[in-house]
């Protein structure tokens, strides 16, 4: 059985959060069930994401908004891996809705970003040497990286070394994404940008500038998630996840062995998927990647297949990545225009795409969709999880 994405609800992303998170929760919820045509007193499951990814965790967090929703739960669950939460949470809903313990699942996602309290010196640093410890371990923790940039940095002079690729042709990625959003009511960042402004931006840790970067965001979606038949009795558009693909490497983040400009994990859950949905790469008409810097949306291209090693920027800058091209890539804009609330993110990727093979899209409108593809990934590509989504007939 095919698990069914029924209904979507979503917030545009923001910098900071415009309401209480349990507020915001609630109205994103009666959204999706709306979009779904269920009522709530047909939800059994709830599947959330911790409300801030990069802070303290509320504990007991899936109780608590169980409680706030007043739903009667038969599952009820709380997720956490990185940057593939969200993804993971849809997919213990879907495990749920195929093994028969749930009818209506709701999958919600959130992440509100918290500024770090400079005042008090001696809680900032505890919590910042936690939290770094908890991102990449005991042994690399000492390095101090409060984010992973520079490690990405590595990757991406890497990649530019490797394939003989200038900062002003990495610099097409940011260019393109920015045309996609600048249509797109839900992202952050929408002002059109040139390969110029990118060059302009201040360096975030060399190679990668600001414009090549994703920005600090904050978001809520919900995906409301059943069976095929259920889907269908609500006469509303069908989408289904006709292919599932995850792969985990024995790494964190800056892989100890092997290369810096292919992601292992990214080839093995493409694969997967594809296999699982009996369909291939050329098959795909749109696709949301999980591209937070420049070069790695580059590199995750090449490892789905879209384009060869080495190859992804001539295959932007020759508009095969949009319309009229061999596939429409991030319409959304990407994490680098629409926005990257972590947390969230894999979540308004699959609503975008869901969006999309209805025929609903928000901004830019991929003409006449039928198979979808979204990935999302935890450290730097250590561990993936790519689905396929496909408008049923």
């Amino acid at each position: 059985m095919d698990p069914a994405v029924a209904g979507i609800g979503t917030t545009p992303v923001t910098r900071d959060a415009p309401a209480p998170l349990p507020d915001t929760v609630v109205r994103t919820c009666r959204a999706a069930l709306a979009d779904a045509g269920i009522p709530a007193s047909e939800v059994d499951g709830v599947f959330v994401t911790p409300p801030r990814m990069a802070a303290d965790p509320w504990m007991m967090y899936s109780a608590h908004i169980g409680e706030y929703l007043g739903f009667h739960t038969k599952c009820l669950m709380q997720v956490q891996n990185g940057g593939a939460t969200a993804l993971l949470a849809m997919r213990a809903a879907m495990d749920a809705v195929v093994l028969g313990r749930c009818k209506v699942a709701l999958v919600i996602a959130s992440d509100g970003r918290p500024l770090m309290d400079l005042q008090n010196l001696q809680a900032f640093i505890r919590r910042a040497t936690f939290r770094t410890t908890g991102l990449y371990g005991p042994i690399n923790g000492l390095f101090g990286f409060g984010a992973p940039v520079p490690i990405y940095a590595m990757s991406h002079q890497r990649y530019m070394h490797e394939h003989g690729v200038s900062e002003a042709d990495v610099a097409e990625v940011s260019v393109r994404l920015r045309q996609h959003a600048s249509e797109h009511p839900l992202a952050q960042f929408r002002k059109p940008i040139s390969v110029a402004d990118v060059l302009a931006s201040s360096y975030v840790s060399p190679p990668i500038r600001l414009l090549q970067a994703a920005g600090i965001s904050t978001g809520c979606v919900v995906a409301v998630i059943t069976s095929e038949e259920t889907a269908r009795e609500t006469g509303r558009p069908v989408v289904l996840v006709k292919g599932y693909g995850e792969h985990h490497d024995p790494s964190h983040f800056a892989p100890r062995r092997g290369t810096l400009t292919s992601f292992p994990a990214v080839k093995a859950a493409a694969a997967q998927a594809f296999d699982n949905a009996g369909v291939g790469v050329s098959d795909i008409d749109v696709a949301e990647i999980y591209g937070v810097f420049g070069a790695t949306e580059c590199i995750v291209y090449e490892d789905i297949g879209f384009c060869a090693p080495g190859k992804a920027v001539d295959f932007i800058r020759d508009g095969r990545s949009t319309l009229g091209g061999d596939v429409v890539i991030n319409p959304s804009g990407g994490r680098i225009s629409f926005g990257h609330p972590a947390g969230a993110t894999p979540l308004y990727e699959v609503a975008e795409v869901v969006r999309q093979l209805r025929g609903e899209a928000p901004g830019l409108q991929v003409p006449d969709p039928r198979l979808g593809l979204v990935q999302a990934e935890h450290g730097m590509n250590n561990g993936v999880v790519v689905m396929v989504m496909e408008r049923a007939a």
